[in-house]
Order: C-alpha cells, then structure tokens, then sequence
C-alpha cells in the first residue's frame, strides 16, 4: 500500500538521530506493508513509482512525464498504520501490517530495488519502525494512494 505525494520538498527525521533524509522535488511516498505481501509487491511498488507519470512534460501538459525520466528524488518512508482498522469505541486495530520483521525486509526490498533504477543519490529513507516526523510541502497538491491488490 502506497500514498505517494508530488513534493517541492520533504525530510524525514527522527528525535535521537536527527534528519535521516531530505529531497527537493519529487515524490514522498508513505509504504505500508500488509499480511501476504511479498516479492511480486514489491515489484509492484517499485515499477509503480518509477513509471507513474506525475509532472507535466515541456509542453505543460500534465501526467506525461514519470520519475524514472526525470532528475527528481524520492523519500521513503514506512508506516504500518496505512493498515489501521477502526473498531468499536474509536479503537485501531493495526492486525492487517505484516509483522515488523518481515515487513522490514520487503521494506528494504523496495529502497535497494528503486536504488538499483535511480542511483544511490536520488533514493532518500526513514528509519523502519522508528518514531519519525515527516515534513513535506506538497506540489499542486497531488496525493494518490495506490493498493497492490488493485493491479
């Protein structure tokens, strides 16, 4: 499960380490994984942010042009509470993330893939599992949310 969102700036740091990533333009992209994930997702997840075409080409028309096509960077970011379920009395429920053991490997999984497509220097992350604070100035604003189970 991804919700990606087109981005002038973000950065993502944490209390105890401080400022673990940080990008200009690009795409911020909060990756939560669900029970039953596994490798064809995160092929999924990767050819999905590589390929969506998010800004407009040079003539100004928009949706044409993809990430992979551009110089822009990505910051990735884990969060299991994508998979929140609300319950009686206002209680979540977070049953349906994949446990963090194996998340992370899928999580790690999807950083080393887009890393291998773009470049070390355009694949920025958050600490799995830690508490982090996100900053972004979205562009336009565009935020879609993309499930793996819709492809």
């Amino acid at each position: 499960r991804l919700v990606v969102q087109r981005v002038t700036s973000a950065r993502v740091a944490t209390e105890a380490a401080g400022l673990l990533g940080e990008i200009g333009k690009g795409l911020c992209v909060l990756v939560g994984i669900g029970e039953g994930d596994g490798p064809q997702e995160v092929e999924w997840c990767t050819k999905t942010l590589l390929t969506t075409k998010f800004w407009p080409d040079e003539n100004d028309r928009p949706w044409k042009v993809a990430l992979q096509n551009t110089d822009y960077k990505i910051l990735v970011v884990s969060q299991f509470t994508l998979y929140a379920k609300l319950y009686k009395k206002g209680k979540l429920d977070f049953h349906h993330a994949m446990a963090p053991d194996s998340a992370r490997e899928l999580y790690n999984d999807i950083v080393v893939k887009l890393r291998e497509a773009l470049g070390q220097d355009r694949v920025e992350q958050g600490e799995f599992g830690a508490y982090m604070q996100v900053s972004i100035e979205n562009d336009g604003p565009v935020t879609v949310n993309f499930e793996s189970t819709d492809k």
